[in-house]
């Protein structure tokens, strides 16, 4: 993914398939979005990308229907 700029990292969110999802409890979209700013570039799976951020945030990510 080419993502260059927080404000890339949050394009990316809101046209994502992840910005209507039931987020734990804690969720924080600053944090998702400071996490695909910092490491997005990383991945070519959005999926994969968002399991790292969950187990990042102490998650689970198979709990989301994602790899773990």
């Amino acid at each position: 993914m080419e993502i260059t700029t927080r404000h890339d990292a949050s394009n990316w969110f809101v046209n994502s398939q992840f910005v209507d999802w039931e987020w734990h409890d804690s969720f924080d979209e600053d944090r998702l979005i400071d996490f695909v700013h910092h490491h997005g570039n990383k991945y070519d799976d959005e999926q994969r990308m968002v399991a790292d951020f969950l187990i990042a945030e102490g998650e689970v990510p198979e709990e989301y229907g994602l790899p773990g």
